[in-house]
């Protein structure tokens, strides 16, 4: 039911620096929750429910 497509690069800026980069695309098929709460105490909310979502990481590394 889920969906990840993740894709990066880095770049060395010098021998102790780098640079690195990723993107992420999440996407989640709808799904329906009918219950108010679980046995175990945690909270949940009826309705359907669906997930696209877009994250942009960004690193800079220094190694020593």
């Amino acid at each position: 039911d889920r969906i990840g497509l993740t894709g990066g690069l880095s770049y060395m800026i010098s021998s102790s620096w780098e640079l690195s980069v990723a993107q992420e695309v999440a996407m989640a098929a709808e799904r329906t929750v009918d219950q108010t709460g679980a046995a175990d105490g945690v909270s949940v909310f009826p309705g359907s429910y669906s997930l696209t979502r877009y994250e942009t990481l960004l690193a800079v590394s220094y190694r020593f």
